[in-house]
């Protein structure tokens, strides 16, 4: 029988295109396209990796290094109170620079009743006198910038004592204060007063 010869042509069976695949041309075509594709690869790799290695860091500054809380009554006591002061967190800068930490977190030093570790805010204006005066923050704040930090002060705005001028102008239902809490009638059963 005489053989015929073929073309490769659009849907050929499976033993025709092994027919055709196993000819030179063909299998040297697909090693360089293989090749290529593999190289192409690596290139595009090495290309991204390098990108990001030379790009500049855009890390924001709460990113770049640990930020270090400080609970200022158990800090450092100056004074020799029992608890620790401003004055005592300022001295200890020299040593949270040596830790390469670039920001300080501050809780609460806000005048309180301390009821509530400080939290029950009685005017967020002024230092309780545990740990310092304002003069004191003002000099801690300026230490704080001259070392290249920066600081974050706990600032809870609906946390506050019934002392606080915001609690009691509300209380009272004064003006734009009236609804800066939620009020809620107590419940009088059979002489008992229960809160809600």
């Amino acid at each position: 029988m005489q053989e015929l010869s073929m073309q490769p042509y659009a849907g050929m069976p499976k033993e025709v295109l092994l027919q055709f695949s196993t000819q030179a041309r063909y299998r040297i075509t697909r090693e360089i396209l293989f090749w290529l594709i593999i190289a192409s690869s690596l290139v595009l790799v090495a290309a991204t990796v390098a990108i990001i290695a030379m790009s500049p860091k855009c890390l924001g500054w709460w990113q770049a290094s640990p930020i270090y809380q400080i609970y200022p009554r158990s800090y450092k006591d100056t004074d020799k109170d029992g608890n620790g002061d401003l004055k005592g967190i300022q001295e200890k800068l020299d040593h949270i620079q040596y830790l390469n930490i670039k920001t300080i977190w501050i809780t609460s030093f806000y005048k309180s009743a301390s009821n509530d570790a400080g939290y029950g805010i009685e005017d967020f204006q002024d230092i309780d006198p545990m740990f310092g005066t304002m003069k004191d923050f003002e000099n801690l704040v300026a230490a704080i910038h001259d070392k290249g930090l920066k600081v974050i002060m706990d600032l809870i705005p609906n946390h506050t004592s019934d002392k606080h001028k915001w609690f009691q102008l509300s209380r009272n239902q004064t003006g734009k204060y009236t609804d800066y809490y939620i009020w809620h009638d107590c419940a009088h059963i059979n002489g008992t007063t229960t809160p809600p």
